[in-house]
């Protein structure tokens, strides 16, 4: 039996932007003020380094000011050495970041 992890109709698994209507059931829609915002990050889970927690603000502002300093190049290079250092990290793979994707957006006041 094969599970279907994208766009299942139930509601488990992921969403998957692949023009299936299914995917309306995971996307969610706000309106947020920016007032008080200075930049927004949209990343996958791969862009966050070992360790780090985006719910942590200093996590935030150590990847806020990885992207100020030299864009996603340091930040993922970050990435990389956080893999690199852990020495749970047992995955065979050519490259441990291979879903490391993201926009990032400074916003003027």
């Amino acid at each position: 039996m094969t599970q279907l992890k994208c766009n299942n109709p139930t509601g488990v698994g992921c969403g998957l932007l692949n023009g299936d209507e299914r995917v309306k059931r995971y996307i969610e829609y706000r309106i947020l003020p920016l007032s008080d915002v200075s930049a927004v990050l949209i990343g996958s889970d791969g862009l966050i380094p070992q360790g780090w927690l985006v719910e942590h603000e200093r996590c935030r502002a150590d990847m806020y000011e990885a992207l100020q300093v030299r864009g996603f190049q340091r930040l993922i290079a970050i990435k990389r050495d956080s893999e690199d250092a852990d020495s749970a990290w047992w995955h065979i793979r050519y490259k441990h970041s291979d879903d490391a994707t993201g926009i990032f957006a400074e916003l003027a006041q």
